[in-house]
């Protein structure tokens, strides 16, 4: 038993000191359980993206600050960080795609099954940091506020 534990502990070390393998996991583990069938019904990718997301996140994985900052648009002035956040970098980098696409024509045209491809990329990405960032709190939110969610769950569906 102190072996599996160890080897565990150890498996959560090198997911904690590299958040790419961390990335690669999650989005192939989610995708895998997004896909098992249950009485010929089946999360899909993305929710099972995230469950895995909150499953790992409840042990303590977080991902480090250079894979938070991915697709951040910061400048340091005095020593002082000023940016617009992932959403500034992705606008300047539409921006700039745009012009060039508007000077030349064919500039960044991708076949469908490509965009399609780098458009759900995006979100497994999203829902992996979503997961991970809620999954340390989860479980307890679950366990004192849980009978009260499963409740105004359908309550709010019903209204809306």
């Amino acid at each position: 038993m102190d072996s599996i534990y160890g080897a565990l502990q150890a498996a959560l070390q090198l997911l904690d000191a590299n958040p790419v393998l961390l990335l690669l996991l999650l989005m192939g583990s989610g995708y895998l359980l997004g896909n098992i069938k249950v009485l010929g019904f089946s999360l899909g990718p993305v929710a099972g993206i995230l469950f895995a997301g909150i499953f790992l996140g409840h042990y303590g994985l977080r991902l480090g600050p250079a894979a938070q900052s991915l697709g951040m648009l910061s400048f340091t002035v005095g020593g002082i960080a000023i940016g617009l956040g992932t959403a500034g970098g992705l606008l300047a980098a539409g921006l700039g795609i745009g012009y060039m696409r508007s000077v030349r024509p064919t500039f960044g045209r991708l076949p469908e099954a490509t965009s399609w491809w780098l458009m759900e990329f995006g979100l497994l990405l999203f829902m992996v940091g979503v997961g991970l960032s809620a999954g340390g709190n989860f479980i307890d939110t679950l366990t004192s506020a849980g009978p009260l969610l499963v409740v105004a769950g359908p309550v709010v569906l019903l209204l809306a």
